[in-house]
């Protein structure tokens, strides 16, 4: 039969293995309240890294975020006018010469003689230009480039504007000694020659032609002023017909040539020469008249406009 515990505190005391005071202490631990068990201390550790992952990976519901305003559009830009490009060519022919030929549609064309021996140079401060040459022929072609060419709606909102995008290149030429014919067609620009001992052939549809020291002339122009100067000694034959535009003739001492002018609308003067015939209209004037001997010719004809005709023994 088993003991209980206050007969075995009583028999350990009787066998003196423990005190009064140890009888007094086992049966006062006896009556106190059982105590839970501490758990160890790798258990706590354990609890509380369980607490601590819980908290920190704990799930939060997927709150739905509301996408990021979207940017003000950039107010649009007024279309740029695309700039024009200025384009600058040049040209240079070196060898023999004896005829230059330039066509060009819009443009001023200056000329000059007295350049290096067998070197024909060109410059183009606008447009584009082609040369070719064959046999002693040099062919330069000055068009105008269609993207160059103003818009419909250009015209409306600025017409003068886009006038002057009509005459994109201007030409200066330089030609070598021992050129025999310079020969120009020209739709739209004014012409200027000077120099050029050679016999010039113009044909102008609008424009001013100013030309000094030819050895002979060709010119015919549709509107515009013409003055030439000079000395004729040949025995060639030089014309000028102009539709609309007034005429200034000034021969200089030296010059021998015979002259037919008239003047259908339009007032004529005539001094130096030694006059052989003058006729005046209702409308209209002509005389014949000669300077020097009168070994070339000068026919000149005038439908709108006033002649100048001058002349120095």
């Amino acid at each position: 039969m088993s003991q209980t515990l206050e007969e075995r505190i009583q028999s350990l005391l009787e066998q003196g293995k423990i005190t009064a005071e140890d009888a007094d202490r086992l049966r006062g631990a006896s009556s106190a309240p059982a105590q839970p068990a501490q758990p160890s201390s790798w258990d706590s550790v354990s609890v509380v890294k369980e607490d601590t992952r819980a908290v920190g990976f704990q799930k939060t519901p997927d709150v739905p975020q509301s996408p990021p305003a979207p940017e003000a559009p950039e107010p649009p830009r007024a279309p740029r006018e695309p700039e024009r490009v200025k384009r600058h060519q040049n040209f240079k022919y070196t060898g023999p010469v004896r005829k230059v030929i330039v066509q060009s549609r819009a443009g001023n064309i200056e000329v000059t003689g007295g350049g290096r021996r067998e070197v024909l140079e060109a410059e183009s401060d606008g447009g584009d230009f082609e040369a070719s040459e064959e046999d002693g022929v040099i062919t330069i072609r000055n068009q105008l480039q269609l993207a160059d060419f103003p818009k419909p709606l250009e015209w409306l909102k600025d017409p003068f504007k886009a006038l002057r995008g009509v005459f994109p290149s201007n030409l200066e030429l330089t030609l070598p000694e021992g050129v025999e014919v310079l020969e120009i067609q020209s739709v739209a620009g004014n012409i200027e020659i000077s120099g050029v001992r050679a016999r010039v052939i113009l044909d102008v549809k609008a424009g001013n032609i100013e030309l000094d020291e030819p050895k002979s002339f060709q010119i015919h122009t549709t509107a515009g002023n013409v003055e030439v100067s000079g000395c004729l000694t040949g025995g060639e034959k030089n014309s000028i017909h102009s539709t609309a535009g007034n005429v200034e003739v000034s021969l200089e001492h030296g010059s021998s040539v015979r002259v037919s002018a008239s003047v259908q609308a339009g007032n004529l003067e005539i001094d130096g020469f030694s006059v052989l015939k003058r006729e005046k209209r209702v409308v209209g004037e002509s005389v014949e008249a000669t300077l020097g001997s009168g070994a070339g010719s000068l026919e000149i004809r005038v439908q709108a406009g006033n002649l100048d005709l001058s002349g120095e023994e």
